[in-house]
């Protein structure tokens, strides 16, 4: 074979390699891009299935907070041993399994009522070591008016961090909002956040029948009479013999029933995992469910 032929071998041999090489390369992003719109429409699919799962929870958590206020026996407290308030066992579900539970947001201090529980608050924060500044802070981010309440945070001091931030102007929607506070840049909020809720009314109402003996005692309690009250299953059913515990100042914000619920769901499938929290509230006078809010997440 002369130069000339070789040459044109070599051509030829190095625009096939080229060519082949482009539909290799052609071939790989269509497998690539199949792989990701399947695996789009799998987690599509999943998350359409977990909120159908989910959603039945939270109807049947709605039905069982309906009974529990049309028995007349049950209508006077909430107690962690009653039907709602039971944890149960995994219900299975074709290829995994769901979880729902039932908590009572009245077990914890609502943030949102600082301004007339100024002092209770300030032992909650002084029995975690959280700074006193943090009330000022708060107080300014929740107000609908822009003046400073010392070092507070209103817009004049929100705009200078960074992030900037404005100032709520309105009660908080969730306690992480928190977090945004300067007072809060250095300080674990997980330490006491499990004690905090951010409920949409500024009153405080702590169910007796179900707060815990942390924050009895954070809130000044004797922490013998807090773990006495708390080791066993509670049936208070009035306010009097509430008062007959003596427990002082706690009189002004106990009650014995409650009308915040936090319905908690999850749902396992294949390896895939979705929780989802949705808020009621229960009207004390005919037993009505609102929804609140609903937060759904996947893994």
């Amino acid at each position: 074979m002369d130069v000339k032929n070789l040459r044109q071998s070599g051509v030829v041999l190095i625009s096939v390699l080229a060519v082949t090489a482009v539909l290799a390369a052609i071939a790989w992003q269509m497998v690539a891009r199949q792989s990701l719109v399947v695996s789009g429409a799998s987690t599509a699919s999943f998350r359409i299935q977990a909120r159908a799962y989910l959603m039945g929870a939270e109807h049947y958590a709605r039905q069982l907070l309906a009974e529990d206020w049309q028995d007349e026996n049950s209508r006077a407290f909430d107690s962690e041993d009653e039907d709602w308030a039971v944890t149960r066992p995994p219900f299975q579900i074709p290829g995994g399994t769901m979880q729902m539970r039932i908590l009572d947001l009245q077990s914890r201090f609502n943030i949102n009522a600082i301004e007339d529980h100024e002092p209770e608050f300030r032992m909650l924060l002084e029995a975690h070591k959280m700074p006193q500044l943090l009330i000022a802070q708060w107080l300014d981010w929740i107000d609908e008016d822009s003046e400073p309440r010392g070092p507070g945070a209103e817009d004049m001091e929100l705009l200078l961090q960074a992030p900037a931030f404005r100032s709520a102007d309105q009660i908080a929607g969730h306690f992480s909002e928190l977090r945004i506070l300067p007072a809060m840049r250095e300080a674990p909020l997980a330490d006491f956040k499990h004690m905090l809720v951010a409920l949409p009314t500024t009153e405080l109402s702590i169910n007796i029948n179900t707060v815990g003996s942390e924050l009895l005692e954070a809130l000044g309690m004797p922490p013998s009479l807090a773990k006495t009250l708390t080791a066993g299953k509670r049936r208070f059913q009035s306010l009097d013999e509430i008062n007959e515990l003596e427990v002082g100042q706690g009189t002004r914000y106990f009650d014995v029933t409650s009308s915040y619920f936090a319905v908690r769901g999850e749902v396992q499938i294949a390896g895939k995992r979705a929780r989802m929290e949705s808020r009621l509230y229960r009207s004390p006078e005919d037993g009505s469910l609102y929804l609140l809010g609903r937060n759904l997440e996947s893994a």
